[in-house]
Formats: C-alpha cells, sequence, structure tokens
C-alpha cells in the first residue's frame, strides 16, 4: 500500500523480514550458537540489495531467514503498551504452527531465563483473528 502512496513522489518501500538473528539477548538465553539462526551482516546486505541494486523494485518483502517460519508464520508484529511494557502478535496459518511455536525451544529458553531478562515473567495468551486488513 505504501509502495503506491509513494511511488509518484520517486519513493520506493521495501521491506527487509529477518528471521532469528543472533544479538546480545539471544547470547544470553542461548550460550551455545544454532546454526539456523542469521547474522547481522546478512540482514545489512539485504537491506543493501534493496537499496542500491534493485533499483526498479518498489513493493517487495525480502525474507531473510532459514525458511523455517515462512511455513508456518503468516505476520509477525511487535508492539509497546507502556514504557517496559512490551509484546509480540505473531499469527500463523494454522493451530499446529501456534502450538509448536509457544512450545518451541526460544519459548522454553525465554521461559527457563525469564528472571534474568524480564521485570516480571512473560505471559502466553491466544487469541482468534475475526478480520484482518493490512
Amino acid at each position: 500500500m505504501f509502495a503506491v502512496e509513494f511511488l509518484p513522489r520517486g519513493i520506493r518501500v521495501n521491506a527487509v523480514s529477518p528471521g532469528p538473528t543472533e544479538t546480545p539477548v539471544v547470547a544470553k538465553v542461548f550460550p551455545i550458537p544454532m546454526k539456523c539462526w542469521g547474522a547481522s551482516d546478512e540482514i545489512a546486505k539485504a537491506v543493501l540489495f534493496l537499496a542500491f541494486d534493485a533499483t526498479d523494485t518498489t513493493g517487495a518483502e525480502l525474507p531473510v531467514e532459514d525458511g523455517l517460519n515462512s511455513k508456518a508464520w503468516e505476520g509477525k508484529f511487535a508492539f509497546k503498551v507502556g514504557p517496559a511494557t512490551f509484546g509480540i502478535f505473531d499469527t500463523f496459518k494454522e493451530e499446529a504452527g501456534r502450538t509448536a511455536h509457544v512450545n518451541g525451544k526460544v519459548a522454553k529458553a525465554l521461559f527457563a531465563r525469564a528472571e534474568e531478562l524480564f521485570v516480571s515473567a512473560p505471559r502466553i495468551q491466544t487469541a482468534d483473528i475475526l478480520a484482518e486488513k493490512l
């Protein structure tokens, strides 16, 4: 939508969608690097490609991930509801994807280190999407 809106002004709108990426927080949760995690330099390469090489491209999303997430996730959103209260909202094509995600390695590791990483224990809540417009 933004790509169409800004095109007459000569502005290209593209997105880079990184998958799991090794960061300092991830290093605390998982001290042993996992092969499936991306690196920030791979994300930077994708941004540079869209900015300088793909000059005729607009309205594109370039996933930078191992492909595992693209089968299960339809959307990933981060949000802030207070000065120190944040959330992540993930949408899945099927209930099996949601169940696998909330019972997966990352969720288990976050809960295992919750006292060290968060002010209060994280909560996982499920919701059903009644309508969407993105």
